[in-house]
């Protein structure tokens, strides 16, 4: 099915390459969220979709090749960071610019405009100034200036930067009903792995303009494709040991994996580890232990995290041991068919100390 796809898409300037060869597709309904650090192209490559600066490479929607098409014949939404509404205006006209810019008649651009004030919840506030709105409440508004003229993508820059959590629930909350009642094609730049994974279906990471993975977002949160993916979405642990002869050597353990010979580091899902073997996420009678030391136990949005010194890295885990204090031996449980070869990470790291290597209590 047809949606959003971008190929080999360059963006250069003044001889600094901002977005590097990306290529990628969303199907048609679908929804992308794009990570990266700062600086690492994902603002760029959604200004290259929207037309607003010059790029090589070819962006097609829905099969139509949009090069040197102009911005407002693209059929693609924009919603930013900031609301960037019209002081002067009021919130319909707002709403209503984008079908002015298209010559609809006022009544009727006045109409749709109204008609999208009460999908995003704000039906009544058409005549309103934007300064007698909240932040969130101005968000609103942008999205509902970005659905004008029914487009068939939708690009969302950092749409909840800035808006506090209430408002940040209440926005998720109205992109997912909006997502789900229309058949548009989103992509949307956050730097929030619980954003990605509430608003996207796949996620991209970009790592200085390069696209260096792009996947369902279980598959990107429990199988990164660098140690860069799983420190920018924190959603997998990293172990570091060294294989000989098909075996991994973490601490005392030595686990038979298809991997060559040398130092290796393999990525574990945050969410498949645990301090004991009956927490795991899904039962294993193939579950291992690793032995550690508790460094801290910190909370953490709405868990407690327990970080554990052990002879492959530091390990965070959430939920029990928090009632142990610092120093205390634990073990790591998990089950090794979880564990996913991440390449040219480096090797074992220096253990934090003797303690972690015997798992002393």
């Amino acid at each position: 099915m047809a949606g959003l796809s971008c190929a080999g898409v360059l963006v250069a300037v003044d001889g600094r390459i901002l977005v590097d060869g990306v290529t990628l597709s969303v199907v048609r309904g679908g929804s992308c969220a794009v990570m990266g650090r700062s600086g690492a192209g994902k603002s760029t490559l959604l200004k290259a979709i929207a037309g607003l600066v010059e790029h090589s490479g070819r962006i097609l929607v829905d099969g139509t090749d949009l090069t040197g098409a102009a911005p407002h014949r693209r059929r693609v939404g924009l919603l930013f960071q900031h609301p960037r509404l019209f002081p002067t205006m009021r919130v319909v006209d707002n709403v209503a610019y984008p079908l002015r810019l298209a010559r609809w008649p006022r009544i009727r651009r006045r109409a749709e405009a109204t008609r999208l004030l009460a999908e995003v919840g704000l039906g009544d506030r058409g005549g309103a100034w934007p300064d007698e709105l909240s932040g969130g409440e101005q968000q609103r508004v942008a999205l509902a200036r970005a659905l004008c003229g029914a487009p068939a993508v939708l690009l969302l820059d950092e749409p909840l930067t800035g808006l506090d959590l209430p408002q940040r629930r209440d926005l998720v909350g109205l992109l997912q009903r909006v997502r789900a009642e229309r058949e548009v094609t989103w992509v949307i730049v956050t730097h929030d792995p619980d954003d990605a994974a509430a608003l996207g279906d796949t996620i991209a990471v970009l790592d200085a303009g390069r696209l260096v993975q792009h996947a369902p977002v279980e598959e990107v949160r429990s199988r990164p494709a660098t140690a860069g993916v799983a420190a920018l979405l924190g959603s997998a642990q990293l172990l570091r040991g060294e294989v000989r002869g098909g075996r991994l050597r973490l601490g005392p353990l030595r686990l038979p994996v298809d991997h060559g010979d040398g130092p290796a580091t393999f990525a574990l899902g945050s969410d498949r580890i645990a301090l004991d073997q009956q927490s795991l996420h899904r039962p294993s009678r193939q579950a291992v232990s690793l032995p550690g030391v508790i460094a801290a136990a910190v909370v953490r949005g709405p868990h407690r995290v327990v970080r554990v010194d052990t002879a492959a890295g530091p390990v965070e885990v959430a939920g029990g041991g928090v009632d142990r204090p610092p120093g205390s031996g634990v073990e790591v449980w998990f089950d090794p068919g979880d564990l996913w070869p991440i390449p040219d990470a480096g090797g074992p790291p220096t253990p934090a100390s003797p303690a972690a290597e015997r798992g002393v209590r």
